[in-house]
Formats: C-alpha cells, structure tokens, sequence
C-alpha cells in the first residue's frame, strides 16, 4: 500500500508540475490544465491539457473523442482500488496561465471570494489514502505542491 500510494500522489504531483511547466513554455496567453477524468472525482485518473476553453473545460477532462478544441497532453488511469482520495470538495481542477501560476478562472473566482473580472490564485489540497498511510498534497500559491505524510489534517 504505501509504494501504491507514494507512486499516485507522485504522479499526481508530475502532472501538476507538468502543466504549470508547459503553460510556461507555452506563453501568456496559454492555459493548461489538470482534471479529473470523472467530475470532481480523482480516484478516476486524471489529465493533463491545454485549455481552448479557458474554464478547465467545465471542469471536466477532455477525452480523444470530444476534445473540445483542447490539446490533451498526458492521460493517468485509474488509481487501484485500495488507494482512495479525498479532495474535500476544495480542489477540482488546477489551470494554469503563462507565467506559471495557478488561477481559478473568473467564473469560479466568484463563487472563491475573488474578484470575479480577474480570477485569483488557486488552492487547495488533496489526500491520497491507502490502509492507515496518507499523502496530504496541497497546492499552495502561485502553483506548488507541498507535501505532507500521515498528518491529522489535510485543509
């Protein structure tokens, strides 16, 4: 359980540095994003993509079949059973723009407390579970994730 867990909350880490990478590298104008490949629900794998949408693609991953004008970057498959993860609601995508840092989008900004015209800094964390381990990732601004092992709280 423990390597399982290690190796998702890695990746999941690599994705995110991978977005906020090729957002970077992509310029200004560019949003890449990270989704669930299920709405708001992790455990489903995630993806990796530049966002023609600007709204993380309603939230929801873009598949081959329907990209939506998007170009998918990176695909992970669903986590093994054991591994479960607990998002608290609080982190349902994460998208960045060209300077590599981590927004909501002006239509969630909102509903965050930020000014809607502009969109704010994204947080948020998540907690990978296996048996009685954790990974506590939290995505703190502009766009890095910090980790924390077996800790009582992941908020």
């Amino acid at each position: 359980d423990e390597n399982r867990l290690s190796g998702k909350a890695a990746e999941w880490t690599a994705a995110v540095h991978t977005a906020r990478a090729e957002a970077q590298k992509r310029g200004a104008r560019a949003r890449v994003t990270i989704t669930p490949n299920a709405q708001a629900d992790w455990t489903a794998g995630w993806t990796v993509f530049v966002d023609a949408t600007a709204n993380a693609n309603g939230g929801v991953s873009p598949t081959s079949g329907t990209p939506n004008g998007n170009t998918i970057l990176l695909v992970t498959e669903a986590l093994p059973s054991r591994v479960k993860v607990d998002a608290g609601s609080t982190l349902t995508y994460v998208s960045f723009v060209g300077s590599g840092d981590a927004v909501v989008t002006p239509a969630a900004a909102s509903a965050s407390g930020y000014d809607k015209t502009r969109g704010g800094y994204l947080r948020g964390s998540l907690r990978f579970k296996a048996g009685n381990s954790s990974r506590c990732l939290k995505l703190v601004a502009p766009g890095v994730v910090d980790l924390a092992i077996n800790t009582a709280s992941c908020a």
